[in-house]
């Protein structure tokens, strides 16, 4: 799970590399889980030359990693990662700022029809 002024990791191509949670949309809890729709703000960006998205910049995202273990209840078995990771769309959230993952992405995205985030991905788990 993820909370809020949590720090997410961007692995993707886009120029940001952590962004900070800022809210989780359509949760009462306030607690994030991989696949929900959240704002987050750019904290620290990797090159300085490609300025395209500065730091201070607030964008929308999706959870695609959490260190919090997931239950499969048909396998059997547990799902957890090392870190906590994000992808990070525009405003209006049309469209992903990356065009490739480095990570691989659980199967439970096509349950909440982020198709997008599963085209790009290398595999699914």
């Amino acid at each position: 799970m993820v909370y809020k002024e949590s720090i997410l990791h961007v692995p993707d191509n886009s120029n940001v590399m952590y962004v900070k949670l800022i809210k989780v949309l359509k949760n009462k809890n306030q607690h994030g889980k991989i696949g929900n729709d959240i704002i987050v703000s750019v904290q620290i960006i990797k090159k300085e030359e490609e300025r395209k998205i500065n730091k201070g910049d607030v964008l929308s995202g999706v959870i695609i990693q959490t260190k919090k273990r997931i239950s499969r209840k048909q396998s059997g078995y547990f799902l957890c990662f090392n870190k906590n990771c994000c992808v990070v769309f525009t405003k209006n959230k049309t469209k992903l700022t990356g065009s490739r993952l480095f990570v691989p992405v659980p199967k439970e995205l096509r349950y909440k029809n982020q198709m997008k985030i599963l085209t790009i991905a290398p595999c699914i788990i």
